[in-house]
């Protein structure tokens, strides 16, 4: 994988590369495209953690968690002492499919591999590094969260039915499928309706100190505008050039 320098790389925070194991060039396009939120689908197959958006594609592809985004954000973190300028922290999200506590100890080799650019948690305390991988989808049951080196991707729903049951400090980000919320398509204005509802949605959120995710949403400039004005703090797209395009020109006050 070819690294760019890192003056070339203007990191934004909004935007969120959705199943990056599909692109033509997962991992390598986004950050060069400045994403700081990578999600990535892995499976289990005979003992390897592989990526892929199914278990077919995983072993159509034959490519492993590791060869395809530990190993190469270890080297641009040990070149550049980070991914991007200024220390800006990434979010590697790992949708685990299948059985989650296989997956888990499956990964858990390979987080304890490359720990030192992980964000950690020691003593309940957490400890700054470059990278927070975070699990979404099938989550497995941990032996202590007071020693880990994982986070979780929890539930919109249960946030604004029940504010202050999630800890940001396990659970940082919330998410939900657009279409349980809202009907607009992304073309013109977004119905006054359900824009005061996505505001009320982000307030909360943010008032809990989590971070706000909508997956299967309008993936297109309106959408972006919109949730991006509403506070939505990660966007989901699989349009990483047009997003960057966008993001450069007029998402400035949301560089990391």
């Amino acid at each position: 994988m070819k690294i760019l320098p890192k003056t070339q790389i203007a990191p934004h925070r909004s935007g969120h590369s959705h199943n990056d194991e599909m692109q033509s060039r997962p991992l390598e396009q986004a950050l060069q495209e400045g994403f700081t939120s990578i999600e990535v689908d892995v499976h289990v197959v005979k003992g390897r953690l592989l990526v892929g958006h199914t278990a077919k594609d995983a072993v159509h592809k034959n490519l492993t968690l590791e060869d395809a985004y530990l190993a190469p954000l270890h080297k641009r973190v040990e070149q550049f002492g980070s991914v991007y300028p200024q220390s800006t922290e990434v979010t590697l999200m790992l949708d685990f499919k299948g059985n989650a506590q296989t997956t888990y100890n499956t990964l858990l080799p390979l987080l304890q591999k490359y720990e030192r650019m992980l964000v950690q948690v020691h003593g309940g305390e957490q400890q700054a590094a470059p990278i927070k991988v975070v699990v979404t989808g099938n989550q497995p049951k941990l032996e202590s969260l007071a020693e880990r080196s994982i986070f979780f991707d929890g539930s919109l729903k249960q946030a604004l039915d029940h504010p202050g049951s999630l800890d940001p400090k396990v659970t940082p980000t919330v998410q939900a499928n657009y279409h349980v919320y809202f009907r607009w398509n992304g073309e013109g204005t977004m119905p006054a309706g359900e824009r005061e509802k996505l505001d009320r949605m982000t307030r909360s959120v943010h008032a809990q100190g989590l971070q706000m995710r909508l997956w299967d949403a309008p993936d297109k400039v309106r959408a972006w505008e919109t949730f991006v004005a509403a506070g939505v703090d990660r966007v989901n797209t699989d349009d990483l050039d047009g997003f960057a395009a966008w993001q450069s020109v007029h998402g400035a006050s949301k560089n990391a």
